[in-house]
């Protein structure tokens, strides 16, 4: 059984004590996800994402508006992924979205509509090790009653990347082998594949 969320921060936190220069920045947010698909799941099919992210407050300086909007097409790891948002204070129906991001060529002038949320919660810890700065964050998606799965994400954020290579290689003593492993899968398949399981 992989850890629990509560669990893997502690663990996290308990690596950085003994192996991070500084602990830069922690924070926790929540979040809720809509996904968006053409009928035959072009989207899906080609490794693309669409979607709506809300749960932000821009008063308090959390974000650039109430709602974010994410597009992600093309290869993943290529130079001809693709990648966009755009940030409103209302919320776009699925065909102003579409025109927003001028993806119906793509899409082969194909509708799109809602077809799957979920609720995430995004733990965060920015570390420092030397002269370089890594990233940490726990994402945890709950798909309504259906399931929920969970993910930790490693970002450079500036420096050399055999540290965070090396940081990687650390954790995988942390975690009991099995119990967290590589994931290649997007967010947005685990997701469909736990609506529709």
């Amino acid at each position: 059984m992989k850890y629990p969320g509560e669990q893997i921060i502690e663990l996290l936190d308990q690596f950085f004590v003994y192996n991070a220069t500084e602990v830069m920045a922690s924070s926790e947010e929540n979040r809720h996800f809509m996904y968006y698909e053409t009928p035959d799941y072009i989207i899906q099919n080609n490794g693309w994402t669409l979607r709506c992210v809300s749960g932000f407050n821009p008063e308090q300086g959390d974000g650039k508006g109430k709602f974010r909007y994410d597009y992600k097409i093309g290869k993943v790891g290529t130079k001809e992924r693709k990648e966009g948002n755009l940030w409103k204070n209302s919320e776009l129906d699925a065909t102003e979205i579409i025109e927003k991001f001028n993806l119906a060529p793509l899409i082969n002038n194909q509708s799109v509509s809602l077809i799957a949320e979920a609720d995430t919660t995004h733990i965060k810890r920015k570390i420092k090790i030397d002269e370089t700065i890594i990233e940490f964050s726990l994402d945890i998606f709950v798909i309504g009653e259906k399931g929920k799965f969970q993910e930790l994400e490693m970002e450079l954020v500036e420096g050399d990347a055999k540290v965070l290579d090396s940081v990687k290689q650390s954790l995988r003593k942390v975690f009991p082998e099995g119990e967290y492993p590589e994931v290649r899968m997007q967010k947005y398949d685990r997701v469909l594949q736990i609506q529709f399981k």
